[in-house]
């Protein structure tokens, strides 16, 4: 399969805001806080083809944004992997929803015994000729093996001090240690691409707030 590709939104990208911003704009003081209770990375998986599928979400434990200016940005994000969450089987159905949950949490996926978080460090960004959207470009570390990414990112602004951020990329799991070690028939059967779609929540900081 090829690497990954670029595409609709996640894990992992978020201050790509920075650059379309004026000269005036709080970024190039004070900076930004990422809500770390409205952002996420939503995740989807496929197997058969595409044929099946399953979706879920996976929440950040921290995001620090920074240096950055009114044409670029930089800055780091944790994902709590262990915590993986599933949203496409109702809560009602506890017994397939733990199964998926639990395999997803084995050596076989994420093995989050192992490897509780990942990470998404972001490298930099630049300003498309469309005003809301930039490029975004970072490195992903998921089972302690870490590639570079692409993507580009859309930026919405809201009230005043508040940004919303969508971006989407599809990773090829396969790159990241991610698959059935000793079965190679049903690692055939679960595709290779995981699409994330990264949703992101920054706040203006004060003036009196750490920038650090």
């Amino acid at each position: 399969m090829s690497g990954y590709r670029c595409a609709w939104y996640a894990m992992f990208v978020p201050m790509a805001f920075a650059a379309t911003l004026s000269d005036d704009s709080p970024v190039a003081a004070p900076g930004w806080e990422v809500d770390l209770t409205q952002s996420r990375v939503e995740w989807i998986g496929t197997k058969f083809r595409g044929r099946g599928r399953h979706e879920g979400l996976v929440r950040l434990l921290d995001a620090r944004l920074g240096p950055c200016s009114p044409t670029y940005c930089q800055g780091r994000f944790t994902l709590d992997m262990h915590n993986l969450e599933i949203t496409d089987i109702p809560r009602s159905d506890a017994v397939p929803r733990r199964r998926l949950r639990d395999h997803l949490r084995s050596r076989d996926f994420f093995w989050t015994e192992r490897f509780p978080v990942a990470t998404f460090v972001l490298s930099g960004t630049r300003a498309r000729t469309n005003a809301d959207w930039v490029d975004a470009w970072g490195e992903l570390t998921l089972r302690d093996v870490t590639h570079a990414i692409r993507f580009p990112a859309r930026i919405r602004h809201q009230r005043q001090g508040e940004v919303h951020v969508r971006a989407e990329v599809t990773i090829d799991r396969q790159r990241w240690g991610i698959r059935y070690r000793f079965d190679p028939i049903r690692n055939e059967l679960v595709d290779d691409e995981i699409r994330l779609v990264i949703v992101l929540v920054a706040h203006a900081r004060t003036n009196g707030a750490d920038a650090s």
